[in-house]
């Protein structure tokens, strides 16, 4: 569902995401939580986007500006 919604881009870097590279690889698809569950952010469809497993982990648990 989040794919239908968001597409194939990164809502962190604004780039296309391949969905065929295996999951694992830093180009791969990743689910992220805008507002990490550890600072409250709810498993929820408003706060999940899709994100390069990369720019996913280089964010860790900040908060977008």
């Amino acid at each position: 569902a989040i794919v239908d919604r968001d597409g194939d881009l990164c809502h962190i870097c604004e780039m296309s995401i391949d969905m065929t590279i295996p999951s694992g690889h830093p180009y791969s698809r990743s689910i992220d939580h805008v507002v990490p569950l550890s600072r409250g952010g709810a498993h929820s469809m408003d706060n999940c986007k899709m994100a390069h497993l990369r720019c996913n982990s280089l964010k860790g648990a900040r908060i977008p500006a």
